[in-house]
């Protein structure tokens, strides 16, 4: 009797892992066939923390899209240059040659990462859109883990959220909010002008600058004389100026290497 038992027990596991085997194999089988998925471009920095949390969410894209091509371009790399206009200029996305992460997926864009459960998502749902293999089976999934869900994607195709999808002639842009648009200030609708008075504005609230300000107003006004004043004042407002502008010119010339 207990080796009959044995010999069920043992059958048992033996057609237990064959089951689980070959629905490891038919998922992978089902993930390498689908061919006709979309290159990403990818274009980053070194100095990026969010770029590097988008490296590592391409690791997880790999493993479950072995056929898939990433295309990774580093701005500082002389060749990036030329490359990134020609996609800024094919997508009419000029206005975020300077941002990273950027990155064209078939006829979507996404700029900025956030997180693999957000801006994740949003990368896997363009590569279905952009795939007719992909999409064809996104109706199938049951896995609460799996992105390919039919409502997120419907939500993906009929979104146009300001902060999350807009149009761009025959393109789709995802993109981030930005921490302004928590205090109704949306960035991407001012013009560039108005944009930089506003940055301006708050960046000028700042406990180094108004603590240093607060010093030398303090030293200044013992010597009683308003061009004293005046001339220590709008020299450090020049030199504040000046800092900024050799800041702004070297990040510009950084990225257009």
């Amino acid at each position: 009797m207990q080796k009959i038992t044995k010999s069920l027990l043992f059958s048992l596991l033996i057609a237990l892992s064959l089951f689980i085997n070959i629905d490891a194999i038919s998922a992978q089988e089902t993930a390498e066939e689908i061919s006709d998925l979309p290159e990403i471009n990818f274009f980053y920095s070194d100095t990026c923390t969010h770029c590097a949390d988008q490296i590592e969410f391409h690791q997880e894209l790999l493993e479950k899209y072995p056929n898939l091509i990433i295309n990774s371009y580093r701005n500082r790399d002389k060749e990036t240059g030329p490359i990134l206009r020609d996609f800024a200029e094919r997508y009419n996305a000029q206005q975020y040659t300077s941002v990273v992460p950027l990155t064209f997926i078939g006829e979507s864009f996404i700029v900025g990462f956030r997180s693999a459960d957000t801006t994740g998502k949003d990368i896997e749902l363009a590569l279905i859109k952009n795939s007719p293999g992909l999409l064809a089976k996104a109706e199938f999934c049951d896995d609460e883990e799996s992105v390919l869900c039919e409502s997120d994607l419907t939500e993906f195709l009929s979104s146009t959220d300001s902060n999350s999808a807009i149009d761009s002639g025959s393109y789709t842009v995802l993109k981030q909010s930005s921490n302004l648009s928590s205090i109704g200030i949306e960035p991407e609708k001012l013009p560039l002008p108005i944009l930089a008075i506003v940055l301006g504005f708050f960046d000028g609230f700042n406990i180094c600058s108004l603590g240093a300000l607060m010093l030398i107003l303090s030293l200044v006004l013992t010597f009683k004389s308003r061009k004293k004043v005046l001339l220590f004042g709008g020299l450090f407002i020049l030199i504040t100026g000046i800092t900024y502008a050799a800041l702004i010119f070297l990040w510009t010339s950084l990225f257009y290497l």
